[in-house]
């Protein structure tokens, strides 16, 4: 698997790309740099300052074959179980509902950015783990992203988090590690969102004084293939009213479809809803198609119009103008059996269940204290 970085800058020609790379690398040159952009916008042919200067998003680059690796392993996986009561109640409701979990959520948006990097599925995965602390335990607290980059493969080489993972990935992790630590431990903030080739710091510089212990951490499929679209929606909704997060990964088959995601994503207002679908029955290839995860955190169909019925995603490419929240919306109604030309699906909705014993031992590896470390900047958290 194989990531692309978000430093392009696709609507410059490759000529003016190697002079603003030597240009950037002079200290002393930022009025060239200005004079640049000024004959770009002037002279060559139609570009888009703002698009142009604007970074494009950090995708999971993954071949066909390691698609379908992904889409056997999926099937193979545990089902999620339904909980018959709240099927029951969502059965009675006529004109639909609305839910979120949101508030169990403490995050402030522009921090919850991967940035260059490839580890969406820690982000999403993360996130499930929060939810269930709050459920579970009482506690609202943000943890750690960057003790699983440092840890996970030791950090670096090509299987290091930042070169893309799975829920399942996810859960083997903490299922073995056992313990999962909060943001807030001296270096746990996040760190790593330019370190291209490896953790910008090793798991032993991280604290580990405060955390939770959990007795394990379960991961499981939620039914939406070969089955009915109402029986998908239904079975999504049920997890969710079960008070937990979904792991939810979509693959995009080609540059095309990222550009349209891509567009949805900088330029639409949160209260859009994507509806342009996953690429159903296009061939995948192997240099652009990509995936994405993100973490759902509730739905709306309470307008008698389903074309306005959506899921809700958390997603973590921080904010834009339109997003303050760093959320979108996917509609509800799409073709849940959606699959590349080969027939390997394109969207997966997962659980990762962590199940907590409770605050970890504070005796256990304390980091000593770094002179001169000042922990990163607190903020009234946002909960929407």
């Amino acid at each position: 698997m194989r990531i692309i970085h978000a430093d392009e800058k696709p609507y410059l020609s490759d000529t003016a790309n190697r002079k603003l790379n030597r240009i950037f690398n002079n200290r002393f040159s930022s009025f060239i740099l200005c004079l640049l952009f000024i004959f770009i916008s002037v002279f060559s042919a139609p570009v888009n300052i703002d698009a142009a200067s604007a970074c494009d998003y950090p995708v999971m680059r993954i071949t066909q074959q390691e698609k379908a690796l992904q889409n056997k392993l999926f099937l193979s996986a545990p089902k999620a179980v339904i909980d018959r009561q709240i099927q029951k109640q969502l059965q009675s409701f006529e004109s639909g509902s609305s839910f979120s979990l949101l508030p169990y959520l403490y995050y402030i948006p522009e921090e919850r950015d991967q940035g260059y990097i490839g580890n969406c599925w820690v982000w999403a995965g993360t996130g499930c783990m929060e939810i269930a602390l709050n459920v579970q335990l009482g506690i609202t607290d943000r943890l750690s992203i960057q003790y699983l980059d440092s840890l996970y493969n030791n950090g670096e080489g090509d299987d290091w988090a930042g070169n893309g993972g799975f829920a399942s990935s996810f859960a083997d992790f903490y299922d073995e590690h056992q313990f999962i630590i909060s943001w807030s431990n001296i270096n746990a903030h996040y760190q790593d969102y330019e370190s291209l080739d490896g953790a910008a710091i090793s798991a032993d510089e991280i604290a580990v004084n405060s955390g939770y212990l959990v007795e394990s951490v379960d991961y499981a499929q939620i039914r939406t293939h070969r089955v009915s679209e109402d029986a998908a929606i239904m079975a999504i909704k049920n997890i969710l009213n079960q008070n937990k997060g979904i792991f939810f990964a979509f693959y995009l088959a080609d540059d095309e479809d990222w550009r349209q995601f891509y567009d949805f994503w900088k330029y639409e207002a949160e209260s859009s809803i994507w509806q342009n679908g996953f690429s159903d029955g296009k061939d995948w290839n192997d240099e652009e198609g990509g995936g994405h995860a993100v973490l759902c955190v509730g739905y709306d169909d309470s307008d008698p119009d389903p074309a306005n019925h959506y899921w809700i995603m958390l997603n973590s490419w921080g904010i834009n103008d339109g997003r303050p929240n760093g959320l979108f919306r996917v509609s509800m109604h799409y073709n849940y059996n959606d699959a590349d030309s080969d027939g390997d699906y394109n969207t997966y909705w997962q659980t990762v269940e962590p199940v907590y014993l409770g605050a970890l031992d504070k005796a256990v590896d304390i980091l000593p204290g770094i002179p001169n470390f000042n922990n990163p900047k607190v903020i009234t958290p946002a909960i929407w």
